[in-house]
């Protein structure tokens, strides 16, 4: 792909010149390259990538606030949509030439802005209940905790669509913390979990999470 100026002596253009060149822009930045005729191929590796994405891009849609600021933070800046890191996050390292299962690979939290990861994750189930304890890592000086945050929902084979719901909660004590995720079902579950940070500056950074499974009774 080449950034182009003026491309075509227009100042401007879009779609493909005589099946040799295709014009069009990217965040405002026009670019060509070269035409191709589209195809669809179908390896079982392609099948798995797509099946991941779009189960991937359900979860986005349904994703609770408390889920998407991280990747929001993340994306502040760069040249890539929170969207864009919530998918290339989980897709990162799948071996797609032997599908997964289940989305245990999954990461709550990509990190932004220098924010710590938990020291430890610890999931206990109760009836309908799991509840996370997060234990913090050394503070660095000037650093506070603003909140213990994560989300649960249902593991499921990502080569099938998503389904159920994602539960979000968060705790804003001064520890020890503590997230209490209930009326679950009789299923393993996925719980990821991270710390919301204040940096001494006074904005917020976010630490990359940690992730188990644990099944309610």
């Amino acid at each position: 792909m080449s950034k182009t100026i003026a491309p075509l002596i227009s100042f401007g253009a879009g779609g493909q010149l005589g099946k040799t060149a295709v014009y069009s822009s990217w965040k405002g930045i026009p670019y060509v390259r070269r035409y191709v005729i589209p195809a669809n191929p179908r390896t079982t590796r392609q099948v798995v990538v797509r099946n991941l994405f779009k189960a991937l891009q359900q979860m986005w849609l349904l994703m609770p606030a408390i889920g998407k600021d991280p990747f929001i933070a993340n994306s502040q800046g760069k040249p890539y949509t929170p969207n864009n890191k919530f998918t290339s996050l989980q897709v990162k390292g799948i071996d797609t030439e032997t599908p997964p299962t289940d989305m245990t690979f999954y990461q709550g939290s990509p990190g932004a802005k220098g924010g710590l990861p938990p020291a430890s994750l610890g999931l206990v189930a109760g009836v309908g209940t799991i509840t996370a304890t997060v234990g913090p890592p050394s503070l660095p000086t000037g650093w506070t905790i603003a909140s213990a945050n994560g989300i649960a929902f249902k593991d499921f084979d990502p080569n099938g669509p998503f389904v159920g719901s994602i539960q979000d909660q968060t705790d804003a004590s001064a520890g020890p913390y503590a997230l209490v995720f209930t009326g679950l079902d009789t299923d393993p579950y996925i719980v990821s979990v991270w710390f919301k940070w204040v940096r001494p500056d006074g904005t917020f950074a976010y630490g990359t999470s940690l992730t188990d499974t644990e099944t309610p009774t």
